[in-house]
């Protein structure tokens, strides 16, 4: 079986809401940006992350090379579990070539992970640049939510950019290493943006709490691609899932707010 089709069992074996077990809570109004169905590309900004195209179109350059398969194996086997081996294997390079271009096994992941977070990140600033300032209440807070994750799950429906999702879901459900570290360290400064930005929605709560109640947004976030399956290329159906995937997150800020504004820790 496909390592990626072996991700679905190993999720819902860890407890997370399934369709046969549905939640009897009231959930907020999902807030869905449709694509154009006109439109030859539904996400344009996409085009900024690596492309698969034909030797013909770009021959490949080692590096890039090595960076392509690179993403696939860290995909497939998580950082702990790829070989430099493997990737050098296929690659058809030694060991010297590896480590001219990257150095260390943590150097490649990093220039992995890179070239999709960096437009992530970017689109993530532009969103929150747009956000109306009469914007106000739970609007705002859905829309704020919407531009955070909608990018990462945009991304997904590329095929190099569904590698990179499923980088991202094996941070979420292992533990602490050099990868989650690379990870906390390359998100940070546009996630404090969006902490800062929901902060005045939240004025309970300290941004210690949003920030733990926005890695729990992530953390649902980063699964649904391995929900989807093959699914995440249909733009439609990802365009769907993010909002379900706002919506859950908005209930759960709103509901764990209230619940937790009378903490003392959140005074401060």
């Amino acid at each position: 079986m496909d390592c990626r089709w072996q991700w679905r069992a190993a999720v819902l074996s860890l407890g997370f809401p399934h369709r046969d077990c549905p939640l009897r809570i009231k959930i907020a109004p999902r807030l869905t940006v449709k694509p154009d169905p006109m439109a030859s590309d539904p996400f344009p900004w996409t085009s900024n992350i690596p492309q698969d195209l034909s030797a013909a179109e770009a021959p490949e350059a080692t590096r890039d090379l090595v960076l392509r398969i690179a993403a696939r194996h860290f995909a497939e086997h998580d950082f702990r579990g790829t070989s430099l081996r493997a990737i050098q294997r296929e690659a058809g390079v030694n060991p010297a070539t590896v480590h001219y271009h990257f150095g260390s096994k943590e150097q490649l992941y990093q220039e992995v992970i890179g070239q999709f977070l960096g437009p992530v990140q970017a689109e993530r600033m532009r969103r929150l640049q747009t956000v109306p300032d009469n914007l106000t209440g739970p609007e705002r807070l859905r829309l704020l939510l919407h531009h955070y994750i909608a990018p990462h799950l945009e991304i997904a429906t590329t095929p190099r950019g569904y590698d990179y999702a499923l980088i991202l879901a094996y941070v979420q459900v292992s533990a602490r290493d050099a990868a989650t570290e690379m990870f906390d360290t390359a998100v940070g400064p546009v996630r404090r943006q969006y902490i800062a930005a929901l902060a005045p929605l939240l004025p309970g709560l300290s941004r210690r709490r949003i920030d733990y109640l926005l890695g729990m947004a992530v953390a649902h976030m980063a699964m649904v691609p391995v929900w989807l399956g093959r699914k995440s290329a249909d733009p439609q159906v990802m365009t769907a899932a993010i909002g379900d995937t706002v919506a859950f997150a908005a209930a759960g800020f709103e509901a764990l707010g209230r619940s937790w504004q009378s903490l003392p820790e959140d005074k401060a």
